[in-house]
């Protein structure tokens, strides 16, 4: 296993923010579903630059962390439109999320 590259302070604290907006964004769908898959999905992403495995599909060598959080600011415009996007349409719940109300 490779170790991550060191990370500035300032890059250390901008990548908590990204992690702390994928969250909350994804917490913005309506869809049950959506919202477990992309919060997973944000976990998995950021658990695994930490640790210093390669993050992105295909990729054969670690991330540089000013490439991953330019990477994930991209990821966040996507998720964000998406999640107004999904927003639009009424979703039932399902029985799962009737037992948290």
């Amino acid at each position: 296993m490779v170790s991550p590259a060191p990370v500035s302070e300032a890059l250390r604290l901008q990548l908590l923010h990204l992690y702390r907006a994928h969250l909350r964004t994804a917490n913005h769908f309506a869809a049950y579903n959506f919202r477990h898959y992309f919060t997973r999905w944000t976990r998995d992403q950021f658990r695994a630059f930490k640790l210093g495995k390669p993050v992105a599909e295909g990729a054969a060598s670690v991330e540089e962390p000013t490439v991953f959080a330019a990477r994930m600011q991209h990821e966040l415009a996507a998720r964000r439109r998406q999640a107004l996007v999904n927003s639009m349409f009424q979703v039932d719940r399902i029985v799962v999320e009737n037992a948290r109300v």
